[in-house]
């Protein structure tokens, strides 16, 4: 995941989304490669609302 691309504000957003993912699923984060892949990818796509970057992961 590049969040050196990322600015720090965005970049927390991002992952609270992903941390929110995994307390909800009961996985690791380290284990949660597709679904950090996914909201990187949706970030650079334009996407910058948590509740959108969540309805990419359920959508996946």
């Amino acid at each position: 995941m590049d969040l050196q691309s990322i600015p720090p504000k965005d970049a927390f957003i991002v992952t609270s989304v992903l941390d929110a993912w995994c307390n909800d699923h009961k996985i690791k984060r380290k284990d949660a490669l597709k679904q950090a892949t996914i909201l990187v990818a949706k970030y650079h796509e334009g996407t910058r609302s948590q509740m959108e970057l969540t309805d990419a992961l359920i959508e996946k």
